[in-house]
């Protein structure tokens, strides 16, 4: 994997996000059409995604690696619940 390029400097600045957002943009493109070639559609991997990262933002504001995959564990649920 390329390498991924580090903020402009160290602690917050304005648009701190936005570059973060530019540097890791190549490789989540390049994951998205890795899944896509792998058979799975638009929709799946957008809210596979989506998923990931709501799982991530839970177990770092919580500290609790359990606590981040049961919620995943509940939206899968959910979201199988309602296929």
């Amino acid at each position: 994997m390329k390498n991924i390029a580090p903020p402009r400097r160290a602690g917050p600045y304005p648009d701190r996000e936005i570059d973060c957002q530019q540097a890791i943009e190549a490789g989540f493109q390049r994951l998205v059409e890795t899944a896509r070639a792998a058979g799975w559609g638009p929709a799946e991997v957008t809210e596979a995604l989506e998923h990931l990262a709501l799982a991530d933002r839970l177990t770092r504001n919580t500290n609790s690696a359990i606590a981040g995959y049961r919620l995943l564990d509940d939206l899968i649920a959910a979201r199988q619940g309602h296929a």
